[in-house]
């Protein structure tokens, strides 16, 4: 271990402690964030770190495909195609929140986007939240 020290000068031992004491203090309020309660729980994450043996489809349809690379999800879609696909069967969510990360790629900005469908029981039931690039969005 090493230590450099300084002149030693009339009061230097008091800055000291104060310096000590925010540092103590800095670290009491960051071990309150850092161990404080646990946040809320993953229900379900997917990093699409492989495409093999992952439960999301993949393939090619009229007008899109679907591959998994790079850990993303990433979709070709024709122009006036609106495809879907459903998450895995993940179980029965009540209350939650959902993350999801979109890059546009290309198309034209007001005239595409990207969405989830959420709470579906089949195609014709389900709520829908749709942003585009250019930052409007939709939820129906």
């Amino acid at each position: 271990m090493g230590r450099v020290e300084g002149p030693k000068k009339e009061g230097s031992v008091s800055k000291c402690v104060r310096w000590a004491g925010l540092i103590c203090i800095g670290l009491g309020l960051a071990g309150c964030q850092l161990f404080g309660p646990p946040g809320p729980q993953v229900l379900y994450e997917e990093r699409f770190s492989s495409a093999e043996n992952n439960p999301w489809w993949t393939g090619e349809q009229e007008g899109y495909r679907i591959w998994i690379a790079e850990g993303k999800y990433q979709w070709e879609v024709q122009p006036n195609m609106v495809p879907g696909v459903r998450c895995p069967s993940t179980g029965s969510f009540e209350d939650f929140v959902l993350t999801v990360e979109v890059e546009h790629r290309g198309g034209i900005p007001n005239k595409s986007g990207a969405g989830v469908i959420f709470r579906s029981t089949d195609w014709n039931n389900y709520y829908l939240f749709v942003i585009s690039p250019a930052g409007t969005f939709r939820v129906r």
